[in-house]
């Protein structure tokens, strides 16, 4: 869960807007605190909720930059309508909020036009004249731009700052270090930021995501442990922990933490996590327990092709390739030309299943939309050291 919901500030809003409700006056709450419970009611699934008590914020507070960017984002986000957000964002008052700033230039980057989102951000940054506010700026965008897997742009960003020996620079240059695949770098990082603060969850979990990236898997459950020895019930952590115990095929001890994942976290998406527990039940030969899962996976998912790809690959990586197999045909057929997700097992499944001509059209679509995945899928099936862009002309072994 949030941390920031299970504090007593939160909880304190939280019960003065439901005695409100009551029609109790216990209390007064403003634009940010209603946005706040917004975003709770998001993260529990409350979608009615939520939405009611959105339209509620902005009709009290017109013009707040807090609800108004926060509908603006379901409009680009879950909606796809750039128009509906760029009408709400109009609304805003205070075009110099940071949160406003970074509502235009995810806008912007929703459209693909990185050059006029950064050209947008910059020119904020040049009206403002306090050096301390640049600095603190700088790091911000900085990691506006680590949230959207755009390392360059935000290596050039934290260059930016003066503020070089500041806590959240060194937060900032451990997430760039990792995003760039520099994982012991970034463990260094946060292993100086642990020696100040030991009981820094978030710390905790960070160094262990970067351990499982570089397949330090004994080392991630290692920090996982910390992390759950500060808090029993962090999500974050327990999930880690899992996904690094499944790395080292503890498929037992893996489920154990995916259940009490379960029991922490029992709403909203939790699909890739029951896909997971579906995965190694239908490897423990549990298929009926496994297909709950994985129909629950697909109840609860807010993207349900890519999670019914995500099943077919389970369940082709545990032997079942016809139904792996129909399932990818009629899920990728739907999707849209550019996506990328599947193509490789396809192609896999038609060499399995004999079926020639399917495997060599697969084969061809898989290449040009995703090398990386058709290298881990098929490189075994052509002379060592083949160029991916040449299986579609090579002999098969």
């Amino acid at each position: 869960m949030d941390k920031y919901y299970q504090t007593a500030k939160f909880k304190a809003i939280l019960n003065t807007y439901n005695e409100l409700l009551k029609g109790n006056n216990s209390g007064t709450l403003d634009a940010e605190d209603l946005t706040d419970i917004c975003e709770y009611y998001h993260y529990k699934g409350m979608v009615k909720e939520m939405m009611y008590t959105l339209n509620y914020a902005i009709n009290i507070f017109p013009g707040a930059v807090a609800p108004l960017a926060l509908k603006a984002r379901i409009e680009l986000f879950n909606n796809n309508d750039i128009k509906a957000a760029l009408t709400l964002a109009e609304e805003i008052e205070d075009t110099n909020d940071i949160e406003y700033i970074y509502l235009m230039a995810e806008i912007l980057l929703s459209q693909d036009k990185v050059n006029e989102a950064n050209s947008f951000i910059e020119d904020r940054y040049n009206n403002i004249f306090e050096q301390q506010e640049k600095d603190e700026y700088a790091i911000d965008i900085a990691n506006f731009f680590l949230d959207y897997s755009m390392p360059l742009l935000a290596k050039a960003w934290l260059s930016k700052t003066n503020q070089k020996d500041t806590k959240d620079f060194h937060e900032a240059s451990a997430r760039l270090l990792k995003e760039e695949g520099k994982y012991e770098e970034s463990e260094t990082i946060y292993n100086h930021l642990l020696d100040n603060n030991p009981y820094s969850i978030e710390y905790w979990n960070e160094l262990s995501q970067n351990q499982i990236l570089h397949k330090d898997y004994n080392g991630a459950v290692n920090s996982c442990e910390y992390a759950i020895a500060i808090n029993p019930e962090d999500e974050d952590a327990i999930l880690n922990k899992a996904t690094a115990l499944f790395a080292l095929n503890n498929y037992d001890d893996a489920l154990k933490c995916y259940y009490r994942y379960k029991e922490i976290v029992s709403f909203g998406d939790t699909s890739s996590v029951d896909i997971t527990i579906g995965h190694i039940l239908l490897y423990q030969g549990k298929e009926k327990e496994a297909k709950n899962y994985f129909e629950h996976a697909y109840m609860v998912s807010e993207d349900k092709p890519n999670t019914m790809i995500h099943i077919a690959i389970s369940s082709f990586e545990n032997g079942y390739t016809n139904y792996a197999y129909n399932t990818l045909k009629a899920v990728i057929g739907n999707c849209e030309e550019r996506w990328k997700t599947g193509y490789a097992y396809l192609a896999r499944c038609c060499y399995e299943l004999k079926l020639e001509d399917e495997f060599k059209k697969y084969l061809a679509v898989a290449i040009k939309r995703n090398p990386d995945e058709s290298v881990d899928l098929l490189a075994d099936l052509f002379p060592d050291g083949t160029d991916p862009n040449n299986y579609p002309t090579t002999p098969l072994l």
